[in-house]
């Protein structure tokens, strides 16, 4: 909730700057750039230390469990003949954490900042 919470108060500013008759070209330009430069900078090992801090913080106050569960089942997977045993082990990781980050933060952050990306190369 953290996380999603930081991208939609950006996204939604920049919306309503959008709506805004008032508001110039320009200004709606540096809004996107604005909001671009946050989500690029949560992709960030910082960006992703800051927020599970923050999470961390919020599941203290809801006395609910701030940390990751550790996963118990193992899967395996068939290693092709070229593949190092190795680069096998990198992909059965059950690290929940590294699970997390990649499936659902970058996701989220992806789905976020293709649309500006978007929207910025129409303005330009």
């Amino acid at each position: 909730m953290n996380f999603t919470y930081k991208i939609l108060v950006e996204v939604n500013l920049t919306s309503k700057m959008l709506q805004n008759r008032d508001v110039g070209l320009n200004a709606y330009a540096r809004q996107l750039q604005a909001a671009k430069s946050l989500l690029e900078r949560c992709r960030l090992d910082e960006g992703f230390e800051q927020t599970s801090v923050g999470a961390t913080e919020v599941a203290k106050e809801l006395e609910s469990p701030s940390s990751f569960e550790q996963e118990l089942v193992r899967r395996k997977w068939k290693r092709q003949r070229d593949e190092q045993k190795d680069e096998t082990a990198k992909r059965t990781s059950t690290d929940p954490k590294q699970k997390f980050r990649i499936y659902f933060y970058f996701a989220v952050l992806y789905m976020a900042i293709q649309p500006i990306n978007e929207r910025f190369v129409q303005l330009q």
